[in-house]
């Protein structure tokens, strides 16, 4: 077992599984922080928006002025509504309105009311009259016509200043309509909806004295009404062939290119520690073996009275020989402190032992 762990750790320490680890890890972070910087360049989920029922409201209205012979309109008593109105020709307005409504989706059934409100406002007094009303198919996708008196309405407003005892000076004629559908709507070919709807479009004819023109105008004569729902569709990513929710990749990618940068990181300061701790062979032995070993720049040693000479391929067995014989080991180099070599020198016989890094491994 030790055995094993000390395999894995040379491997690991070696310096071509270190630079392979290196590149993988690398090429892993790369792809991480690409899939990382990918993953927030797209929202998670995506929004549809998906129509139930889709209804339109209308309110149309025109109209033709019943006036006096006069030489402004050629002498004639019906003028269209894009001609002015002059107040003191005008006798009355005949008003066509329609209400109409639409949709896209199939209507099952409509049901409801209507009301047409008549207000009256003075600068000194105001009063509000219900003219018309009753079952909205009544006036639903119809012509419908709306008559304005105006001799009378504008008798009765002398007569009512009159009691009050105010002058008014501007004077708003104003019909309010209210409709009020209740439509069942089929969606989804099957299912019914019911839905409670409103428009409350109104006409106004104003005058304000001293002027000549009567002014028509309309308002809120359009509605669209939509009921609506939301889908969320998560967001799906695929990589080497599995499909992954945006949410779980970018998780992925995140812990992916965190655990890589701290392995890439712990390999470089371990390799720069180990590095900075290798030291030469040479200093290795005489640091190991400094009691016994003796430095030396003769290249003569033992020469001249050795006849034999053993070379050795381990250090140990020099350092067995010397324990026994009891020599001390000679380190002799040249004056620059290159081309090291250890010798002993037994009698007649020198051990030489030339250190190099696949013979000699130092026990911890």
């Amino acid at each position: 077992m030790v055995s094993k762990l000390n395999l894995k750790l040379k491997v690991f320490k070696s310096q071509g599984f270190r630079i392979a680890l290196l590149i993988v890890l690398t090429t892993a972070f790369v792809i991480s922080t690409a899939g990382l910087v990918y993953s927030y360049s797209v929202p998670t989920a995506t929004r549809e928006v998906y129509t139930y029922v889709k209804v339109s409201q209308k309110f149309s209205v025109d109209y033709v002025a019943y006036v006096k012979e006069s030489l402004i309109y050629d002498n004639r008593t019906v003028i269209t509504s894009r001609e002015p109105i002059y107040f003191k020709l005008l006798k009355g307005l005949n008003v066509t309105y329609t209400y109409v409504l639409t949709s896209e989706t199939p209507i099952k059934n409509v049901r409801g009311s209507y009301t047409v409100t008549l207000a009256l406002n003075t600068t000194s007094w105001s009063k509000t009259f219900t003219i018309a009303g009753g079952d909205l198919s009544e006036v639903l996708n119809k012509t419908n016509y709306l008559y304005i008196n105006f001799t009378e309405l504008f008798d009765y407003i002398s007569k009512v200043d009159k009691e009050v005892g105010g002058s008014s000076k501007t004077y708003d004629i104003i019909y309010y309509f209210s409709f009020k559908p209740t439509i069942t709507a089929v969606v989804n070919n099957s299912k019914t909806l019911t839905y409670q709807l409103s428009l409350t479009p109104k006409v106004k004819v104003s005058y304000e004295v001293g002027k000549s023109v009567i002014d028509f105008t309309v308002q809120d004569t359009e509605k669209e009404f939509k009921d609506t729902y939301e889908l969320i569709n998560p967001t799906y990513v695929r990589v080497f062939g599995l499909t992954l929710d945006l949410s779980v990749f970018r998780l992925a990618s995140m812990t992916s290119s965190f655990i890589c940068s701290g392995l890439i990181a712990f390999i470089a300061i371990t390799s720069t520690i180990s590095s900075s701790r290798e030291k030469p062979l040479v200093d290795k032995l005489i640091n190991k073996y400094k009691d016994i070993i003796i430095a030396s720049t003769s290249d003569e040693i033992g020469t001249t009275q050795a006849s034999r000479k053993v070379v050795l391929t381990d250090f140990k067995d020099m350092v067995k020989v010397a324990t026994i014989r009891k020599k001390p080991i000679i380190k002799v180099s040249n004056e620059a402190g290159s081309n090291v070599r250890f010798i002993l020198v037994d009698d007649d016989v020198i051990y030489e032992y030339i250190p190099s890094e696949e013979s000699f491994k130092i026990q911890k």
